[in-house]
């Protein structure tokens, strides 16, 4: 014997709850699953210090460029669309030649200062001092070239590409390569160049062009390079992976976003659908169709539900069947003296039909002591008699 484990009221509830459960844990994961803010006083695009850039995004916005801070996936969303910007870089050289071999343009802005954040005011510094060269020559490795690096006094600077010569503190730094085609020099030694294998990939030497500390200073010089080096109606990827802020892609978060949240939209469309469609119905039954109306058919209709109610379906197939036998036999001219077995094989004979008559007999004498749950088949010997009668009195068709 079945028990039921709950009643239907409670199962209900308890669809109900779990349905509203995981619609909230999908909005929830979507829409509040945010990522954390980044705030920094090192030496990227969130920092308000002195060697941060944040300028140099406003700068940007302000210019109307199109600007993203990229946590993921960098150089995919820059490829052959927009300009990749690495701002001193933290990572291995590996790391590096990777994100630059996806895009076709690039700025590369090699490590100059370093700072220790103030205690007291987490954004600021409290000092500041050169970075290793072994660092800078990393970020070089990355870029596939080989260069020396110099810091020293400004030299005699040479800028024919651009309006006005960089500013920036001491010591300037620049690098000595022959793998690189100087845009702006000193000396001889680049500030600003590209790389002679790939002519949209540069590299600045000295980050305080960019840094908060400077960029007022330079900024018509930065729109000036930007301007040079950024594809034609593309944005601007400012890459935050290599400076540790990468976060992990969300595909709950991504289904909140078009075209994605389209296919969410419907999924929660179809699973309250669902649930409605379920539900019992409420407020008082609509009106059956099924009122009985006038005439024969009906009344025709009634009975043979009355019969076929109380088990009586095989005595009137019975009955049916003898009643084409006479009306067949009657349209032959058989004698009224033959047995019913004489009468049956005669029909036969003049019969065109591929039914043979005896034995819908014994399909009759068979329904006739069922009882329940055979009405398919006295239905169905009921259409191979009528079939027999148009066969044997028409012919076939």
């Amino acid at each position: 014997m079945n028990h039921q484990v709950f009643s239907p009221r409670t199962t209900t509830i308890l669809i109900v709850i779990g349905g509203l459960s995981l619609i909230a844990g999908f909005v929830g994961a979507i829409f509040w699953d945010k990522p954390p803010a980044a705030s920094s006083s090192h030496r990227d695009s969130y920092s308000l210090s002195a060697l941060g850039h944040r300028a140099f995004v406003d700068l940007l916005e302000m210019a109307g460029y199109p600007v993203l801070r990229s946590r993921s996936e960098s150089e995919a969303k820059a490829g052959t669309a927009a300009l990749l910007i690495l701002i001193e870089p933290r990572a291995h050289p590996e790391d590096i030649a990777t994100m630059l071999d996806s895009v076709q343009s690039a700025l590369v802005v090699l490590p100059k200062w370093s700072g220790d954040p103030d205690p007291e005011h987490p954004a600021w510094l409290k000092d500041v001092g050169l970075v290793h060269k072994g660092d800078v020559d990393e970020v070089l490795q990355g870029l596939g070239i080989t260069a020396t690096l110099v810091r020293d006094r400004p030299g005699n600077l040479l800028h024919a590409s651009f309006s006005e010569p960089p500013l920036v503190a001491l010591p300037q730094q620049s690098v000595e390569s022959s793998e690189l085609t100087s845009l702006i020099s000193a000396d001889g030694r680049v500030v600003l160049g590209s790389v002679n294998g790939n002519p949209t990939h540069w590299v600045l030497t000295d980050p305080d062009i960019l840094a908060n500390h400077g960029i007022a200073r330079n900024a018509k010089l930065v729109l000036e390079i930007i301007d040079q080096l950024l594809p034609e109606g593309r944005a601007i990827i400012i890459d935050e992976t290599l400076h540790g802020h990468e976060i992990e892609a969300n595909v709950w978060r991504e289904l909140g976003r078009f075209p994605l949240v389209l296919v969410l939209i419907a999924a929660f469309s179809m699973l309250a659908f669902w649930i409605w469609s379920g539900m019992r119905r409420f407020g008082s039954p609509l009106p059956s169709d099924n009122q009985l109306t006038d005439g024969k058919n009906v009344l025709i209709e009634n009975t043979a539900q009355l019969l076929m109610f109380g088990g009586h379906s095989g005595s009137v197939l019975k009955r049916y069947y003898d009643h084409v036998v006479v009306s067949a036999a009657s349209f032959y001219r058989l004698s009224p003296e033959l047995t019913r077995n004489e009468r049956i094989s005669r029909l036969n004979a003049l019969s065109n039909s591929s039914i043979d008559l005896e034995t819908l007999r014994q399909e009759v004498r068979t329904a006739a002591h069922r009882t329940g749950g055979y009405e398919h088949h006295v239905l169905h010997t009921a259409q191979q008699i009528r079939q027999w009668r148009e066969e044997t009195v028409h012919g076939t068709r």
